[in-house]
């Protein structure tokens, strides 16, 4: 989920600021508004860095330089990021359509992701020299699928964000700073303007 900071006034609460991370543990771009698709926030935590050997998601906690890896979504449609860091030269990392894939873990659950690359094929190299350990870059699409913790949604009911714990909603507020009343909570497909009216 994105990070986001909330507000309270008079009881109210209401969102101040969005933060997406295009790649788990990396760099946040603030936003705007973000817009939900079936697979929660668009954008956030798409991609994600894993070890080669066995798949497992590598965090900022293991990899301090993760934290620095700064993404550019001037491409994404494409399916194509662009990622840049101190000590990693600027590289393009694509997820092909037909991309080979591989069985990740996240959360101890395992979740199908595109392997990306880059059009020389030295992405994950470079990614690998420069953490100091073999792994690669993977993509959660519409395949990568994955069923939500039961505690806070029904059996059957599943997302493709690699967090995936919980989802956020908003509970009826009033309309303040030019940011419309919410009544149903927020639902995929709507856009969430920031407190401009964006």
């Amino acid at each position: 989920m994105p990070k986001s900071n909330f507000q309270h006034r008079s009881g109210q609460t209401y969102v101040s600021a969005l933060n997406v991370y295009p790649v788990k543990s990396g760099a946040a771009i603030a936003l705007p508004s973000a817009e939900i698709d079936a697979l929660g926030f668009a954008h956030d935590r798409r991609f994600m860095v894993v070890t080669q050997e066995n798949g497992q998601f590598v965090s900022g906690r293991e990899h301090g330089k993760l934290v620095r890896l700064v993404s550019d979504l001037s491409q994404i449609e494409q399916r194509n990021v662009l990622l840049s860091a101190p000590g990693l030269a600027l590289q393009t990392a694509h997820a092909a359509v037909d991309a080979e894939r591989k069985q990740v873990t996240v959360w101890g659950q395992e979740i199908s992701a595109a392997i990306c690359q880059n059009s020389h094929g030295t992405l994950n190299q470079a990614l690998s020299d420069w953490l100091g350990e073999a792994v690669q870059l993977v993509y959660f699409d519409t395949l990568s699928e994955r069923q939500l913790d039961p505690r806070y949604a029904q059996i059957g009911q599943q997302t493709g964000e690699c967090f995936g714990r919980q989802g956020l909603q908003i509970h009826p507020v009033q309309r303040l700073d030019g940011v419309e009343r919410v009544d149903e909570g927020l639902h995929c497909g709507r856009k969430f303007a920031d407190a401009a009216g964006q």
